[in-house]
């Protein structure tokens, strides 16, 4: 069944579920009180909606563990899923056991590149990869470490697991039978860049062929940016 997605960006703190509801928007209470759980919570860019986690993996190894290897070489050897798994619990801890399970995910997505760098060269990918800033770096140790914790790829994942009822059946005239997601996401006042969260969102929608519809709460104002057959009120 096809799927489609409201992304709601909220101001980082307490949103109550009556501000939300008088936009249209119905979050269940267990949503709305797990937001800490360790699932990506700030929108800065299209991967964290769906997949957040799984390139900040591959930067981060780069950048910490490949040795002298080349890159296709290294991106080999990376995509097996007990040498993930060594290199995550010898910097981060044990995993658990939802991210044991997504370690395939993970070790999938590595072997695709290889697959993509192996036909099409690095395209200098490494290098770029190389000048990642060390307080990026840090960022994405932060939410490898979660990652290992908690286990979840994205707060899609986090949903489907763990409060699948939060996932709506539609049945629309126009547009027949479809799931509706809600994302729930936050931004800190003092950096709230909004260029940069409708660029997330389109990107979202273009990658994955998504139609999604933005909700962005600011100083009692909703604000939103819809493509042409996304849900509208």
């Amino acid at each position: 069944m096809k799927r489609k997605y409201n992304i709601i960006v909220i101001p980082n703190g307490e949103m109550s579920m009556e501000e939300l509801e008088a936009a249209g928007i119905e979050i269940c209470n267990e949503q709305l009180s797990d937001f800490e759980k360790g699932i990506p919570k700030y929108l800065s860019e299209a991967r964290v909606i769906k997949e957040s986690i799984l390139m900040d993996i591959v930067i981060w190894l780069w950048c910490n563990d490949h040795g002298n290897l080349g890159f296709l070489e290294w991106l080999d050897k990376v995509s097996s899923e007990e040498y993930l798994k060594c290199a995550l619990e010898s910097k981060f801890g044990p995993l658990c056991d939802i991210a044991y399970r997504n370690l395939r995910t993970v070790s999938e997505f590595i072997y695709n590149l290889y697959l993509c760098v192996k036909a099409d060269g690095d395209n200098g990918v490494p290098k770029m990869l190389e000048l990642a800033p060390k307080d990026v770096l840090d960022v994405m140790a932060s939410l490898i470490e979660c990652f290992v914790k908690v286990g979840y790829l994205s707060q899609e994942d986090y949903i489907e697991r763990n409060i699948p009822d939060a996932i709506e059946i539609v049945d629309d005239p126009h547009f027949g039978m479809f799931e509706l997601v809600n994302l729930l996401f936050c931004y800190d006042e003092d950096e709230l860049d909004v260029d940069r969260i409708q660029e997330s969102v389109n990107e979202f929608r273009s990658n994955t062929d998504s139609d999604a519809k933005l909700f962005l709460f600011h100083e009692s104002e909703v604000y939103g940016d819809f493509c042409d057959d996304c849900l509208q009120d």
